[in-house]
């Protein structure tokens, strides 16, 4: 077998060096490398030594090829189909983990083992060919497969982000000497393939979005590209992704990018505002001021927030206060980190940045600004979350790793804890308060947050910040339930009906939006948080408050039914086994009360039960009435 695998690569290496200037017959041979990859595809397990034979041939074909090009042997129409082929070849090995070409050069590829196949394609986006260059560029969902579970892990991604923006990056740099319309045109040409391929990358990477809309809107500042220009890129990304228009998308966006600008230490003054349906840039300061404040405190840029008041005609420090719950909940919990995980030039930043208040309004006054605020500090702070998949998390079941960060910056759950702890420590003054008993004293200040966070949920576009949001309300349900029996200021009904609306509310809405594919498994995640929030609620509140919960029995079963088509079917049932079943004995009154559930083998067991609590209703007549005149008829 060695030896007919020899004789197939002499011959393979014969053919790619006799006919290496005849273009139809490379055209011909890379065709039919082409047709033949997708079959090189196997399942885990031991492989048949004719397809180990062919994978070889194959590859070893295809370095033949990309070293004689290397050497510009070949026409645009030839690189275009090595660029093809790879492209075939990453689909069915997208990691690499066979799909290895050896060079010639030395210092390309990881020793022994040869270099990639992304990391060839990847190179092919600084081809001397326009056309070429462009399909490489419109080929970027390559980039972004995965052989495990379609998509690859968030890290992955930005690693592959970081690559080919590089390498777009480069690309931009004109070489040899050109005339100044040749100039002016291939300029033209490498801003194409440096906007379509960003494009690309944004419509197949959900955690590259983010650093793909800066990488936009910084190609305006380095490159000097027409915002017109960047905006009909925009418009492409904010369309297949659902936003309602580009100024949402933008808006939703805001952050990371006032981030990322102050941190490469541009001007704000330089910031393509324009994008955000902004004719000066005074209205810009006066529509996004309490976005850029907090950006700016942390930034330690205060002459700039002194000079925007100025501008608006505002006293800085009454601009300062009114952004001071967002402000304060990017600084704490930079300072309160006790893990270490925050970055150190962050936290530094931070504590200088609360220095900096202290010395403005005084400490004192600044206390009485963080009380007063307590309540909107408090869902600034959840806002923040982002708790990263880890083996070891307490919250594995609701995380992947691809989970994508949100715009920064942002906390794990962990770390917003300790910051709501240390709250409570400084602002409870009996010192033996929990947060949630100390939001209880304000009026209506639980019901405002937890208003806020579901407004949050709501108000959140893709489902990656729908899920992100609704974990977060997850979490400070947790904690109100965790008090609910010492009555929350005389509000726990007030509370309890609160959280079972926002939930059935949130229950539909995720049902009926309207997603792209790649957000149908997060969907998915966030039915089933939502329904596994509302198991808490009804576990936690049962014993302690059954009357007031059979008043939501009716419709919390009727979504729930209609959740059993869903992926959320497991924890859907398990509720409904929950409401009917194991809770028969409290609420049996109302039980008997709820419409007939329909005929599925899976809710035979609730079934049975209710059944078997109409039969030994001595009043049947008055059941069926019950029913007929009930407030859910």
């Amino acid at each position: 077998m060695s030896r007919v695998k020899g004789h197939e690569k002499a011959l393979s290496g014969s053919i790619a060096s006799i006919y290496r200037r005849d273009q139809d017959t490379c055209c011909k041979i890379l065709e039919t490398i082409k047709l033949v990859v997708p079959r090189l595809k196997t399942e885990e397990g031991r492989m048949p030594m004719d397809m180990m034979a062919a994978r070889e041939t194959a590859l070893h074909l295809l370095r033949a090829f990309w070293n004689l090009q290397k050497e510009g042997h070949y026409t645009t129409r030839v690189r275009l189909g090595f660029v093809e082929t790879l492209n075939a070849l990453l689909a069915v090995d997208p990691e690499s983990r066979w799909a290895l070409l050896q060079s010639t050069e030395k210092g390309q590829g990881d020793g022994d083992k040869g270099v990639k196949i992304r990391d060839i394609l990847a190179s092919q986006l600084t081809d001397s060919s326009h056309f070429v260059r462009v399909h490489v560029a419109k080929s970027m969902k390559s980039f972004f497969n995965s052989s495990l579970d379609g998509m690859p892990s968030k890290e992955a991604q930005n690693a592959t982000f970081d690559c080919l923006y590089e390498t777009l990056r480069s690309g931009m740099t004109l070489k040899g000497k050109l005339s100044v319309n040749e100039q002016a045109d291939e300029s033209s040409n490498r801003t194409s393939t440096l906007l379509v391929g960003l494009c690309s990358i944004a419509h197949h990477s959900p955690a590259s979005l983010k650093k793909v809309v800066f990488a936009l809107i910084q190609a305006i500042k380095v490159y000097g590209i027409e915002t017109d220009t960047v905006q009909k890129v925009i418009g492409q990304v904010w369309k297949h992704w659902c936003y309602e228009d580009s100024f949402t998308f933008m808006e939703a966006h805001l952050g990371f990018m006032v981030d990322m600008w102050l941190q490469l230490d541009y001007s704000l003054v330089e910031f393509p505002y324009q994008l955000l349906k902004c004719d000066t840039l005074n209205q810009f300061y006066r529509n996004h001021h309490q976005v850029l404040v907090p950006f700016l405190a942390l930034a330690d840029k205060m002459a700039v927030v002194k000079s925007m008041a100025e501008n608006l005609g505002e006293d800085w420090m009454e601009m300062v206060k009114a952004s001071i719950s967002c402000t304060m909940a990017f600084i704490l919990p930079l300072i309160i980190d006790r893990g270490g995980d925050q970055e150190g030039t962050r936290k530094e930043a931070a504590s200088l940045c609360l220095a900096m208040l202290n010395e403005t309004y005084s400490k004192k006054v600044l206390e009485t600004l963080i009380q007063s605020n307590l309540a909107s500090i408090v869902v600034e702070l959840w806002t923040r979350l982002y708790e990263p998949y880890s083996e070891d998390s307490k919250l594995k079941q609701y995380l992947r790793p691809t989970d994508p960060e949100p715009n920064s910056p942002h906390f794990p759950a962990a770390n917003i804890l300790a910051t709501l702890e240390y709250l409570t420590q400084c602002h409870s003054n009996s010192g033996s308060l929990t947060l949630v008993l100390l939001l209880s004293k304000s009026q209506d200040g639980l019901q405002q947050i937890l208003h806020d966070l579901h407004s949050h949920v709501d108000r959140s576009h893709t489902m990656d910040d729908k899920h992100r949001g609704l974990l977060a309300y997850h979490l400070f349900v947790r904690l109100v339930l965790a008090d609910i029996d010492n009555g929350l200021g005389n509000a726990w009904m007030f509370v309890l009906r609160t959280v079972i609306n926002m939930l059935l509310q949130t229950l539909r809405g995720l049902q009926s939006k309207e997603i792209v594919s790649e957000e149908r498994p997060t969907r998915d995640r966030c039915l089933k948080l939502a329904v596994d929030t509302l198991h808490a609620v009804w576990e936690s509140c049962l014993e302690l408050c059954h009357k007031e919960l059979a008043k939501y029995l009716q419709v919390i079963i009727e979504v729930l039914v209609s959740l059993l088509t869903s992926a959320a079917r497991e924890e859907s049932l398990n509720l409904i086994n929950l409401l009917v079943v194991r809770s028969s004995d409290l609420l049996t009154d109302s039980l008997k009360d709820i419409d007939p559930l329909p005929d599925l083998p899976q809710l035979q067991t609730a079934k049975d039960t209710l059944t078997r609590m109409k039969d030994g209703d001595s009043n049947l007549l008055d059941v069926s009435t019950r029913c007929f005149c009930g407030p859910n008829s």
